[in-house]
């Protein structure tokens, strides 16, 4: 890993997003997409390609809504790893 990637990482992810709370997905949503968004403009990550802010992405949303996120359909136009 990079000297740079490496010092950027310092700052830890918001935790797991929780989606077992009912009723309150789309608030856990939100708080959790707020952190997230912090979390990527203090590490920098906002301005790594595509893949990489996907795969960041996707290693810190949490296994069961990675399980939700991995379930999506695309339209033939529409590329599924460009978010």
């Amino acid at each position: 890993m990079s000297e740079r990637m490496n010092s950027r990482l310092q700052d830890q992810p918001p935790a797991y997003l929780t989606m077992d709370e009912t009723g309150r997905l789309a608030d856990n949503w939100n708080l959790w997409r707020t952190q997230y968004e912090d979390f990527r403009s203090m590490t920098a990550m906002d301005r790594e390609s595509s893949p990489v802010q996907l795969a960041l992405f996707c290693h810190t949303i949490s296994p069961a809504a990675l399980r939700v996120v991995n379930g999506f359909t695309y339209s033939p136009d529409e590329d599924g790893g460009d978010w």
